[in-house]
């Protein structure tokens, strides 16, 4: 299953690529809903490489990811692979200047099942694949929006 969204955000590349690789804020959101995070990673830094163990609950079962950074191109994307039982994610985040002040953001999920429990755990996501589709769509116009509240803001101050 694939899911895609495209935004154009009023704001500068390098801007927006710092909000896309702004993994603390993202950390916090993991902790803030529930979820159990560790960083595995021996790196320190941000870029390629880093790694991190996920306890979370879906389903009403108790399950475990681990995410790593494959890809971290300043200031053109990032590109993250996880796996978590059958199932894995490749998320990628694709910035293209459009302007100085004007970024194209393309983001693309792609999720695959490689056993058959997760197959049979993903089909129900396929059956509802427009309305996941939409709400994926939302968060990031969300996003979207509080990147360029934040940039405008910070050129105001």
């Amino acid at each position: 299953m694939e899911l895609t969204a495209r935004e154009d955000i009023e704001a500068p590349q390098e801007v927006v690529f710092e909000a896309v690789s702004d993994f603390d804020s993202f950390e916090r959101a993991i902790l803030r809903r529930g979820a159990e995070l560790r960083r595995t990673d021996e790196t320190g830094g941000v870029g390629e490489g880093m790694c991190w163990e996920v306890d979370f609950a879906w389903r009403g079962r108790s399950r475990r990811a681990e995410l790593e950074v494959v890809g971290f191109n300043r200031p053109d994307g990032v590109a993250v692979k996880g796996h978590s039982g059958g199932v894995e994610v490749h998320f990628t985040v694709d910035l293209v200047a459009l302007s100085r002040a004007r970024t194209r953001m393309e983001l693309r999920a792609d999720v695959r099942a490689t056993n058959l429990p997760a197959r049979l755990l993903l089909k129900p996501m396929t059956l509802a694949q427009a309305g996941i589709l939409k709400r994926f769509r939302k968060k990031v116009a969300v996003f979207a929006g509080k990147v360029e509240d934040d940039w405008s803001a910070a050129r105001r101050a």
